[in-house]
């Protein structure tokens, strides 16, 4: 339940039912996910559209492990892999390390709360990958 409600308010944020990266719109590979982890969440961070995005499965498991994430480059989100992840595995995954978030149905205050929430994921990305 509390997952669907988090869904819909991802939906409403980004316009669509779709991964960031790969533009797939096939629910069952799609994730809705937490940029902060809920358990990680102040107040109704947790419910918050902007602290979220649809992603593939596989770039989901990666990006809830900080194996990635996205930093901003040039007002663009760029994916930023930690070394511990093998070149081999993310050739299978088809990812270059060249991929970006789509940001173009943000704006305004939504992409303001979208770039806090990814800088608080880039931070710990950062701990745990230095």
């Amino acid at each position: 339940q509390g997952q669907e409600r988090f869904r819909k308010s991802v939906i409403k944020v980004w316009g669509a039912r779709k991964c960031v990266i790969t533009g797939i719109d096939y629910a069952p590979l799609l994730i809705a996910s937490h940029i902060v982890p809920f358990s990680k969440c102040k107040e109704n961070e947790g419910w918050d559209g902007t602290n979220g995005m649809f992603l593939a499965a596989h770039l989901d498991a990666l990006f809830d492990r900080h194996l990635i994430t996205f930093v901003k480059d040039s007002g663009a989100f760029k994916i930023k892999v930690a070394n511990e992840v093998d070149h081999d595995i993310l050739e299978k995954l088809n990812i270059t390390g060249q991929e970006e978030i789509k940001i173009e149905k943000l704006s305004g205050p939504n992409l303001q709360k979208f770039e806090s929430y990814m800088f608080r994921h880039n931070k710990v990305f950062d701990e745990k990958n230095s």
